[in-house]
C-alpha cells in the first residue's frame, strides 16, 4: 500500500506512557494528527484546476492512538475519484445527450502502479519521509517531556 508507514513500538510506548499517566498515551494522536497534517498541506498545495481545488478541500486526518489516515471525497465529493486518479480518455462513452470520447474533465488515468494518481499520491510520495521524521520527533518530545 502506498504511504503506509509502520512504526515498531509504539504499543510498548503507549504502555509506558500510560504507567506515569493515564491521559499521556492520547497524546500519540496529537503526534500523528501533525504529522499527517503535512500531507494535508502538500495536497492542498498542488491543486491546481478548481474541481481539483475543490477537492482538496475534502482532505482530511483522521486519527486514533496508534494510527493515523489521511482521507479525500467523501458524500459531497462525487468527483473525488476522477480528480485522485485521472480517468479514460480513449473509450467512446454514449449518453443521452449524445456520443463522446473519454471523461475529458478530468486527466489521463495513469494505471495502477507507483506512480499513479494526482494530488494525494503524489504528495504521500514526496513527502513520506517528512512525515516520518514529524512523527518521530513529537514521539519524541512526548516522551522526554513525560520524564521517561
Amino acid at each position: 500500500m502506498i504511504g503506509r508507514v509502520d512504526i515498531e513500538g509504539v504499543r510498548d510506548i503507549q504502555k509506558a506512557l500510560r504507567s506515569v499517566d493515564k491521559d499521556l498515551p492520547k497524546r500519540l494522536k496529537d503526534a500523528g494528527n501533525a504529522a499527517a497534517q503535512i500531507i494535508v498541506d502538500d495536497t492542498r498545495a498542488r491543486a491546481r484546476t478548481p474541481a481539483e481545488r475543490r477537492v482538496a478541500r475534502s482532505v482530511k486526518v483522521s486519527s486514533q492512538q496508534r494510527s493515523v489516515a489521511v482521507s479525500v471525497g467523501g458524500r459531497g465529493f462525487p468527483e473525488a475519484g476522477g480528480v485522485i486518479f485521472g480517468a479514460a480518455q480513449d473509450r467512446l462513452r454514449v449518453r443521452r445527450s449524445g456520443r463522446y470520447v473519454g471523461y475529458r474533465q478530468f486527466r489521463p488515468w495513469l494505471g495502477a502502479g507507483r506512480s499513479a494518481g494526482y494530488l494525494l499520491f503524489p504528495s504521500i510520495r514526496a513527502r513520506q519521509d517528512d512525515v516520518v521524521k514529524v512523527y518521530l520527533d513529537q514521539v519524541d518530545r512526548l516522551v522526554a517531556g513525560s520524564g521517561l
